[in-house]
């Protein structure tokens, strides 16, 4: 079960808002370093909230009734 912090419902914000934002972009806006990100980010890729998609560069999307936005 994964802790729903402050900042886990940030970034679950900004990825709603904004699906296939990427790290970089969402520190950004947070002004936040990117580490932090990234770590928020894979706790919440474990608990399937969000999908990393790829290609240039990493973007996220929610993940909602089991499936991945198209």
């Amino acid at each position: 079960v994964v802790l729903l912090t402050q900042s886990r419902k940030r970034v679950l914000s900004m990825i709603a808002e904004r699906p296939g934002v990427t790290m970089s972009q969402i520190a950004r806006e947070f002004g936040w370093h990117v580490s932090a990100i990234d770590y928020h980010l894979h706790v919440l890729r474990q608990a399937g909230f969000v999908v990393r998609r790829r290609g240039h560069c990493a973007a996220y999307a929610l993940y909602l009734n089991g499936q991945a936005p198209a």
